[in-house]
């Protein structure tokens, strides 16, 4: 931990906690104005709840973080379904290919 720069720690939270809150409260919202149910289902990790002390410190505490994270916006979105899943069978091709066509369709259709 005392090796990490500024900018490893700024590049890891704003990959696994920056971008799930943004995409999870911008989708909300559309939802909400939409008036309609949803699900969303943020990537947690096994590493939230168990550090090896292998080197992957920042990880496990960013992914522990998408957890608590989730719960805590589960309570705001009333008519959400929210879950952070913590699969570790997850394949990391078809969850990028996932997130790829949420961006884009976001990018799309900004309303």
């Amino acid at each position: 931990a005392t090796k990490m720069s500024p900018e490893l720690i700024d590049r890891v939270f704003d990959t696994n906690l920056r971008g799930p809150w943004v995409l999870s409260c911008e989708f909300a919202r559309r939802l909400m104005a939409a008036k309609s149910p949803g699900r969303i289902v943020n990537i947690a990790s096994m590493a939230a709840h168990n550090y090896s002390g292998s080197g992957a410190a920042l990880y496990s505490l960013t992914k522990a973080g998408v957890v608590r994270m989730t719960e805590v916006l589960a309570s705001m979105f009333e008519g959400l379904l929210l879950r952070a899943i913590r699969n570790p069978d997850l394949d990391r091709d078809k969850v990028v290919a996932i997130f790829q066509r949420v961006i884009r369709q976001l990018v799309t259709d900004p309303n």
